[in-house]
């Protein structure tokens, strides 16, 4: 059952990327490995079916001993639920967190699934990785926390979230950036505002951060966003 075809992938995998029960069902009652890596991108069948947004064929897998633990080999050491929340899948994460997925699991840029899920928007997953006790103030390697990416990607309503749980406003990342820098700096006004309303110091200096340096209003500026750099700069009467 471990015969690859061109791409790398076994039956099993082909299966779980159909979402074929049954196919799955049989193949794995002849003895197939439930959590063979494919040859090409070192994929799991549970990796597919998390991709191909396949819950029945994940919960099946899962049912059949596929480890929650099982890193791809593909070089950045993600994991299945990194995977549910990159895709924004909240049910996914949901049902790979009851079978015991570690919700702070971290891949080897020492992202955790909330760090993907706050980059990709998606409340709804947020919501059930904060739910499932995931850690607001983890930092990525180059200290970034999910708030960060929230802030960078302008996704309003999962930096409150973030927020709400207690992520930290002033945050540093290596560089000194906050999450009100990336914010001005790429011009997203909601953000912005939701971080003023809970108290962002507008003095922070960065050193660099995506080709800017400086406070948030002098980077908000450089790249063009005058406005954002007028609400930062007389706020709250800028509100």
């Amino acid at each position: 059952m471990a015969v690859e075809d061109a791409k790398g992938d076994t039956p099993l995998h082909l299966a779980a990327w159909a979402g074929h029960c049954e196919a799955l069902s049989a193949l794995l009652a002849h003895g197939a490995d439930v959590d063979w890596l494919s040859g090409r991108d070192g994929y799991s069948p549970l990796w597919c079916a998390i991709s191909a947004y396949h819950i029945d064929a994940a919960r099946l897998l899962l049912k059949h001993g596929a480890r929650v633990s099982r890193r791809s080999a593909s070089g950045s050491g993600l994991l299945p639920l990194h995977q549910a929340a990159v895709t924004g899948q909240s049910a996914m994460c949901e049902l790979l967190l009851e079978r015991g997925a570690q919700v702070d699991g971290l891949d080897d840029e020492r992202s955790t699934a909330l760090h993907y899920a706050s980059a990709c928007g998606s409340g709804a997953a947020v919501q059930v990785l904060l739910r499932g006790g995931a850690d607001v103030t983890l930092k990525q390697r180059h200290g970034l926390t999910p708030a960060h990416w929230a802030s960078h990607k302008g996704h309003t309503e999962v930096l409150g979230l973030l927020l709400s749980y207690g992520a930290p406003v002033d945050a540093r990342a290596e560089e000194g950036a906050t999450l009100l820098h990336l914010a001005a700096n790429r011009g997203h006004l909601a953000a912005v505002r939701v971080l003023l309303e809970k108290g962002a110091d507008r003095g922070v200096v960065a050193e660099a951060w995506d080709g800017g340096e400086g406070t948030p209003v002098q980077m908000a500026r450089a790249k063009g966003h005058g406005r954002v750099a007028r609400v930062i700069e007389t706020w709250p009467k800028g509100r």
